[in-house]
């Protein structure tokens, strides 16, 4: 049986703050600026400036991340893709994205034991970015990131590419179906 996210406010179930109304937003998206937990909501977008944390949520739509915002997404299902552009900080693990994953821009990225259904794409990006563990239903590219790269033990159904990382990317072990190909090169097993 699903609760609804104003049910589940009614009995404490979960902690959420920042909730406000947006033109950007529908009635069941929410402004996440603290805790989500295990509750399902349309959508969910992160305002500049602001922290999130999603603990085991279900979310129907897309996740949003904007500038200089941070996302710590643990044990998540998104039904569509998770988006950053110019965020501080995406950390996601043990989760499914069942569209893409991009981050963009931003200053850290992390994608850990996940599934994402189609792409994901790290572009100029200049903090850490590990991309370990995971299950990429299409390709993976990450170019221009200057915060150092890792990319390894991921099965990638096509290819894994990526250029003009500085430094050179490091890791290996993926299983590749198409190429590992420009600076991936001889990342797969």
């Amino acid at each position: 049986m699903r609760k609804s996210l104003f049910a589940l406010a009614s009995t404490g179930a979960f902690v959420l703050t920042g909730l406000a109304a947006s033109p950007a937003l529908a009635a069941d998206d929410v402004r996440c600026t603290g805790t989500i937990g295990a509750i399902e909501v349309k959508s969910v977008l992160v305002p500049e400036d602001a922290s999130c944390t999603l603990a085991g949520t279900r979310v129907l739509g897309d996740v949003r991340v904007l500038e200089d915002a941070d996302l710590d997404a643990q044990g998540i299902d998104v039904r569509a893709s998770v988006q950053a552009q110019r965020a501080s900080s995406v950390d996601i693990a043990g989760s499914a994205v069942r569209s893409l994953v991009q981050f963009q821009e931003g200053g850290s990225f992390t994608l850990t034991d996940s599934t994402v259904g189609a792409d994901v794409q790290v572009t100029k990006s200049d903090g850490a970015v590990s991309i370990t563990g995971n299950t990429i239903g299409n390709s993976l590219d990450a170019s221009e990131n200057t915060g150092g790269v890792e990319v390894s033990a991921n099965t990638i159904r096509v290819n894994l590419t990526g250029q003009d990382n500085d430094p050179a990317p490091v890791g290996g072990g993926n299983t590749v179906g198409g190429d590992d190909e420009k600076q991936f090169e001889g990342f797969a097993v």
